[in-house]
């Protein structure tokens, strides 16, 4: 299947009936496109199919003048190959027409929509798959063009059409059914959310009732009806639904891997946000164990110890919060002793520049790991620990958080300004750095904050007065 990888947006074969949606149609709910097989039989057809494939090249390398041009040439020889009222010059339309959309010319697409409509219509009548997928295709054009009434009617009518031609367990029919609730979130008015989630939970339902179990799919769904409820203040029921995400995943991937993926993580924020400290400490727990097994030493296991540490905190389980924190600070500490010792100016011996910046940026996200987990780690020994000997313990983290995350902003502001003006694709990098240089920063006055209140309690109040003078230099260079 040929699709706008560059969007996740698809051009190419339409699903069939009981056909399965390819990885691009699941990752974005707009993935319908409209397309046939044809034999080549003659130059006209040959060079339409070309012209196809160039414009999608074309697309997915972001040279989209170039890639219009080309969907213009394969829509134009195929009405020199085909007969007037051939299906293949519709398809070629609604090629045209996903470009339009995908740019943002909603007036072009819809217009070059409804002449496939029109000529599938002709050829086919409504109760016909390639209509109702060009139809379908109308309805997310005009949603992306914000005009949710037309959006709305125009679904509605799609689900019906899917509904009388291959019943209400298909997955052409639950898949418009999702795209509707979408649409009639955004249209809003009386009821507008409990009628989207009404049918975002029927349409996962079809699936999950299906001989077959389409579990990316599922996935993809049961995620997006968890936002919704988010959304709505409803976090106990999110957890529900990315609980049964997790579930389907296990099946599929096993027990190991759903409790290391992001699924897991978002299951624990929703049972915080709903208060289920236990429940959420039981997967954290899973969540961290199943990613020491995979990654063994790696940052994402320092994150997962914070993230533990921090809910052990809340749980009131304190000495297991401390072990995590401290085992956070260890691991950070020594992932940044390995990545320091792999230099970015490696590249400069005939290394690849793109393994060096990615060295370099785990270098600064160590450093930055290292400082927060003894931040948390001094917030658990002043609380835990007893009298003059916690206090002690807690400034000693919290002096050292301060070198870390100082030289996490001075690595970051290197490597920023060596970085120059970010390239299209080093964008991601440059906007990586510039936030843990603003948050690595934020978080050294907010340790200068505490350590000035340490000093305090104990009733250094030189201490605390350079320690606050410090707070309010940094303040100043984080503003300049």
């Amino acid at each position: 299947m040929l699709s706008f990888a560059a969007t996740g947006i698809a051009l190419a074969e339409q699903q069939q009936p009981g056909s399965a949606p390819s990885d691009d149609a699941v990752r974005d709910p707009l993935s319908h496109p409209l397309e046939l097989e044809e034999a080549v039989t003659n130059e006209h057809t040959a060079m339409m199919t070309l012209a196809r494939a160039a414009a999608l090249e074309y697309y997915q390398a972001g040279k989209y003048k170039l890639a219009e041009a080309k969907f213009i040439v394969a829509l134009e020889q195929a009405k020199l190959g085909f007969d007037v009222r051939d299906p293949h010059i519709a398809s070629c339309k609604n090629n045209l027409a996903e470009f339009y959309r995908n740019t943002g010319q909603f007036a072009k697409a819809e217009a070059l929509y409804t002449e496939a409509l029109e000529l599938l219509d002709f050829l086919y009548g409504e109760k016909h798959w390639l209509y109702v997928g060009a139809m379908h295709n109308l309805a997310l054009c005009y949603e992306a063009g914000k005009d949710y009434t037309r959006a709305a009617a125009t679904m509605e009518k799609v689900l019906k059409l899917r509904l009388q031609m291959f019943g209400d367990r298909s997955f052409l029919y639950a898949d418009s059914m999702f795209a509707l609730a979408h649409i009639i979130k955004k249209l809003g008015g009386k009821g507008a959310d409990v009628r989207a989630l009404q049918l975002m939970r029927k349409a996962i339902e079809i699936l999950e009732d299906a001989e077959s179990l389409q579990v990316n799919v599922v996935l993809f769904w049961l995620q997006d009806m968890a936002k919704e409820l988010r959304a709505q203040g409803r976090p106990r029921d999110a957890a529900e639904a990315m609980s049964k995400a997790l579930k389907h995943m296990a099946s599929d991937k096993g027990e190991v891997m759903a409790s290391a993926s992001a699924l897991s993580d978002a299951l624990v924020d929703d049972l915080i946000e709903a208060g289920q400290l236990l429940d959420a400490r039981k997967a954290m727990s899973a969540c961290l164990s199943a990613r020491v097994t995979l990654f063994k030493r790696d940052l994402v296991v320092v994150q997962s110890m914070t993230k533990m540490a921090s809910i052990d905190a809340a749980a009131l389980a304190q000495e297991s919060a401390l072990e995590h924190a401290s085992g956070a600070a260890s691991l950070a500490e020594e992932l940044l002793k390995e990545y320091s010792a792999s230099p970015g100016w490696g590249a400069w011996l005939g290394g690849d520049p793109k393994t060096a910046a990615r060295t370099s940026l785990k270098r600064v996200q160590a450093a930055h790991l290292l400082g927060n987990s003894l931040r948390q780690l001094a917030s658990l020994q002043a609380a835990v620990a007893n009298g003059a000997e916690g206090t002690l313990a807690a400034e000693r983290s919290l002096r050292a958080a301060v070198v870390a995350l100082q030289d996490a902003a001075q690595q970051a502001l290197d490597q920023l300004a060596a970085a120059g003006p970010a390239p299209d694709d080093n964008t991601t990098q440059v906007d990586e750095l510039s936030s843990l240089y603003v948050e690595s920063m934020l978080a050294v006055v907010e340790c200068y904050e505490k350590l000035a209140e340490l000093l305090a309690k104990r009733g250094d109040a030189t201490g605390a007065a350079e320690a606050l003078q410090q707070c309010e230099d940094m303040a100043k260079r984080l503003v300049a």
